[in-house]
């Protein structure tokens, strides 16, 4: 590819980010806003908690949170300059992946194979950018350390350490990419760049240590209690991430095929080949680590969040396009895996134009909703305390106590988890408020969509609440995205405990007649 043809895509590459981050609001994940609330008591308080009264650590991101709370400190308003860093962050981890498919090719890839790349890179890392999340910055930082490690630098192990601590699961990855070496006999990497890495780790260690408590997040610990998946549902929900085939063709054909091309194209090398050449391992330890926390997610039954899947889908579009192999099976591997991350960057942008086909809308409308709520709730009783089982667009705006049902922050939640599906809940995949904890706490407030209470509303500590029923989402947001449900839940539920409801009965009225809006009075 010229250069001129590469600032070219460079420059398309940008404006089409810019466009996108600009016009397709609404789509920001509940989990961000927990990011940000942790932040800004850091960055206010000196305590990186959720509750500052409560010391759990509550992120899996420790330099995300450390990023965010300089923000914080410097007045920033964390939504916007996030969207900003994230759109940076993803066209610049799209140049650097790209940059790292020309170096580590034995055969260089066709301008087209690059240009296809690109762009699928940016779909894949368009949802999380826009949710606010720290995907962008994982995989940016994981494809510098990847050009530093060709060229010899020291510093490219450090990044590769700074990767993995902005999202656990790179560890993976930095661990094949160190096995890879080692069997290449890199001596640079033996002496010099594996001691740079795990000092690079045990320093960030300490300092996770010191500023939160603990190494082992809460929410690993909780999401692995709360959730009870099936392996078959959690393989099903990544393939059909990253396969959009599987929603047309029966499972087995298309893995069948997959696996016939990938055999077809990677099994021509020769071992004695690839253990002679660093690229070819390297090339194969990144697509290799992706496999590897895809299969993890699978074996321990781990629902993969939609900003996970990009940890897995870029290293696998990598390997079919840097694979050395040539011919029409790799060329229809990479096109079958590219598919998925085009039909996304097709979405989003017809999605920014018009709001009822931007993926995700719903997911992002209830947010707002609880962004809402949460302030009109904080307005009229900042001393109360609130039980949510989804507690980032909550915590935002209610500035009070959350109680989290499902312990992601409350640790004494999970003594009631998990709940039995079929009587508590009705999925293993939701993350349901348990009646004994609410029995336990009797908080003032409890917000809930009806789908996280089914077990609360049977139980007889219901009765001691007054139940307010609200459209799931605002009118002008229904308006906007054209839909007015989310998992089927058509109401958020405001219950607001007996002793309260009743010292004050009208300004309860006020806050339903507020929060339902003028549609419903006409």
């Amino acid at each position: 590819m010229s250069r001129s043809a590469y600032l070219y895509l460079i420059f398309l590459a940008s404006a089409w980010t810019a466009y996108v981050f600009l016009m397709a609001k609404g789509v920001i994940f509940d989990d961000a806003y927990i990011h940000f609330r942790i932040a800004d008591n850091f960055s206010k308080y000196g305590l990186p908690f959720y509750n500052i009264n409560d010391p759990v650590m509550g992120t899996s991101s420790p330099i995300w949170t450390w990023t965010l709370s300089f923000l914080s400190f410097l007045g920033l308003n964390l939504s916007p300059a996030v969207l900003a860093l994230n759109g940076i962050f993803v066209v610049a981890g799209a140049l650097a992946w790209t940059h790292c498919l020309r170096q580590l090719s034995s055969v260089q890839p066709a301008p087209w194979i690059q240009s296809i790349f690109f762009f699928a890179y940016i779909g894949v890392l368009t949802s999380s950018g826009l949710g606010l999340m720290e995907t962008p910055l994982a995989l940016l930082l994981l494809g510098l350390s990847v050009i530093a490690i060709i060229r010899n630098k020291k510093i490219g192990w450090i990044l590769l350490a700074l990767a993995a601590f902005v999202r656990l699961e790179l560890l993976v990855i930095a661990t094949l990419i160190i096995f890879v070496l080692a069997l290449s006999q890199d001596r640079r990497c033996l002496l010099i760049g594996i001691p740079a890495f795990l000092m690079s780790l045990i320093l960030l260690a300490l300092a996770t240590w010191v500023s939160f408590n603990a190494i082992i997040p809460q929410t690993v610990t909780a999401k692995q209690i709360v959730y009870e998946m099936s392996r078959s549902q959690v393989l099903s929900h990544i393939s059909s991430k990253i396969l959009p085939l599987n929603q047309n063709l029966p499972n087995v054909f298309t893995s069948l095929a997959i696996f016939f091309l990938a055999g077809w194209s990677f099994g021509r090398a020769r071992i004695s080949e690839l253990l002679s050449d660093k690229k070819k391992l390297l090339v194969l330890g990144i697509g290799a680590g992706g496999a590897v926390i895809a299969f993890a997610y699978v074996l321990k039954a781990v629902f993969a969040h939609e900003w996970y899947l990009p940890l897995i889908i870029v290293p696998v579009i990598f390997l079919a396009a840097a694979w050395p192999e040539t011919g029409a099976a790799k060329n229809v591997l990479f096109l079958i895996v590219v598919a998925a991350p085009l039909n996304a960057l097709a979405l989003y942008t017809v999605g920014a134009i018009h709001a009822e086909y931007l993926p995700g809308k719903e997911v992002g409308a209830r947010v707002q909703r609880y962004l809402e709520v949460g302030s009109m709730l904080y307005q009229h009783f900042p001393d109360a305390r609130l039980m949510t089982s989804e507690i980032g667009g909550l915590g935002a705006s209610f500035k009070g106590e959350i109680l989290d049902g499902v312990g992601l922050v409350t640790s004494a939640a999970l003594a009631y988890h998990p709940m039995k599906v079929g009587t508590q809940r009705s999925g293993g995949g939701i993350g349901a408020i348990p009646a004994g904890f609410v029995e336990q706490e009797l908080p003032e407030l409890i917000v809930s969509y009806p789908v996280f209470v089914e077990e609360f509303e049977k139980s007889e500590t219901r009765q001691k609440y007054q139940r307010i029923q609200v459209p799931a989402f605002s009118y002008p947001t229904e308006d906007r995205i054209k839909s007015n449900a989310i998992w089927g839940n058509k109401e958020l539920y405001i219950y607001i405990r007996d002793d309260i409801a009743t010292s004050d009965s009208i300004l309860i009225g006020d806050i339903e007649r507020s929060l339902t809006g003028e549609r419903a009075l006409k």
